[in-house]
């Protein structure tokens, strides 16, 4: 039977990398994207930028939910990655006593 291994740093790097992904898009969202369309619900008025303002409501609600998403992975990553340590350093100590 070969020999498993898990590598500890990637899987952090990986978890790291998805917060940040979720961190920038939560600025974008909470800036950028809000003072567009902040500008351009000031600048355009009519039928048409009623429904575009409504779709651009769903854009930012489906990011958000992205983010949620986002931020649930790593912390499930996290706990794995936890837990494969923890069982990891448990295989360990039976193998040394």
């Amino acid at each position: 039977m070969g020999k498993m291994e898990f590598d500890f740093r990637k899987a952090e790097s990986q978890i790291r990398e998805l917060e940040n992904i979720a961190d920038d898009l939560e600025r974008i969202v909470a800036s950028g994207y809000a003072d567009t369309m902040q500008e351009i619900s000031g600048a355009w008025s009519g039928a048409g930028a009623d429904a575009y303002m409504k779709k651009a409501g769903r854009v930012q609600d489906k990011i958000e939910d992205t983010i949620k998403d986002l931020r649930s992975t790593a912390g499930v990553y996290r706990d794995i990655v936890k837990e494969v340590r923890r069982k990891e350093q448990h295989a360990l100590t039976c193998v040394l006593s």
